[in-house]
């Protein structure tokens, strides 16, 4: 092979270069989504999906060259497009409604069951030929022979859309990625979603713990990390987010009634809910267990087992996490994002220090159990 000359590396840069032009230009952008497929047009997150086949006959209605109608032929999937000014801000947009789609699929399939199905954007999918071999005692006890990697097809359905576009909740997600200046709700939920997009595609579990608890942080966490100084508050601490998490999570199973913070445990008196420190927590449920009262808020200690598992990960460097592991704190989060979504939906908060406000403290819960006495 001969050396590159001068004259071809000058022709390719140039090549280059009128190629970026062309993508920062301002247009109508489209993204075929690898092994997906919607059952019609489908509006999501200020974008638009198409069905299979879509682009390949819009092309020839453009005119596009010969080998662009086939090789948009033989993809045979959805197409995501949109009008943005540039490539880059068209690309972001589509990933932002590919995760949200990833976010419904895991909404609508139990999560372990969706794992071989994920799809992406071209540049997405990694799919690989994979086998294994299973050897015990000189004799082979299992073997997999297919395909890891992101791969697998998913389709929506005409009912699905249709829920999705009136569900409670997951049109507010939509919403927010839909609307680049938002409210302090719509940004929290549009960063949150990406983190929790990235994690669920990687197979790293220990960086899929520390991803989550970034979303749940970047949704729940407020002030600054930075020392306390007159007019800037404090940092949010792990327990005051899983506190947060415990208030959206605890009581609701996911149907549209459920109202987050207020179960059958009665909030008011939860000791995870009312009281921030610690050692007071801890003997108030020792109490109210002795009592044969409910003591153990079950949303706040999925929430705890998460930070202190992303604890380990970040300064003890723990790294022995199984798959399982990581994705119950995915399913516990995924839960939390779209309790907060209904109770944004049914409240029209605009900020996160609203649902701060209403949770219970622990004044509120020794003047609520001074009245029940009375």
């Amino acid at each position: 092979m001969e050396p590159e000359s001068q004259d071809d590396l000058d022709a390719r840069i140039e090549s280059v270069q009128e190629w970026s032009r062309d993508a920062r230009g301002a247009g109508t952008w489209h993204f075929p989504v690898i092994q997906l497929d919607v059952a019609s047009e489908w509006a999501v997150a200020g974008v638009t999906f198409r069905p299979k086949g879509w682009l390949a006959k819009h092309v020839i209605e453009l005119g596009a060259s010969e080998n662009l109608r086939e090789a948009l032929a033989r993809l045979d999937c959805a197409t995501v497009d949109m009008y943005a000014e540039s490539q880059d801000a068209a690309r972001a947009r589509a990933r932002d409604a590919v995760g949200l789609l990833r976010y419904y699929q895991r909404y609508l399939r139990v999560y372990t069951t969706a794992q071989g199905s994920r799809f992406g954007l071209t540049d997405e999918v990694f799919v690989n030929d994979d086998m294994s071999v299973r050897e015990k005692d000189g004799r082979v006890v299992s073997h997999s022979v297919g395909t890891v990697g992101r791969g697998g097809h998913f389709e929506f359905g005409a009912g699905h859309i249709d829920y999705f576009n009136y569900a409670p909740g997951l049109t507010v997600l939509s919403e927010s990625l839909a609307e680049p200046a938002g409210t302090d709700w719509q940004q929290r939920f549009r960063s949150c979603l990406r983190f929790l997009g990235h994690a669920a595609l990687i197979d790293e579990q220990p960086l899929r713990i520390v991803l989550i608890t970034a979303g749940l942080e970047v949704l729940l966490a407020d002030g600054s990390m930075a020392r306390p100084r007159a007019g800037v508050p404090k940092g949010t601490t792990p327990d005051e987010v899983a506190r947060r998490c415990a208030y959206l999570a605890c009581g609701t199973k996911g149907a549209p009634e459920d109202r987050p913070g207020h179960p059958q445990c009665e909030p008011d008196f939860c000791p995870a809910l009312t009281i921030a420190d610690r050692n007071k927590r801890t003997t108030a449920a020792k109490r109210r267990g002795a009592q044969d009262r409910y003591a153990q808020c079950e949303a706040f200690v999925y929430a705890q087992l998460l930070f202190k598992d992303r604890h380990s990960v970040l300064h003890q460097g723990r790294d022995d996490f199984q798959r399982t592991d990581a994705t119950q704190h995915a399913i516990f989060a995924d839960r939390v994002v779209l309790s907060a979504a209904r109770w944004v939906q049914d409240s029209g908060a605009k900020t996160l220090r609203e649902l701060v406000r209403l949770m219970p403290s622990t004044n509120q819960a020794v003047r609520t159990s001074i009245q029940s006495r009375d």
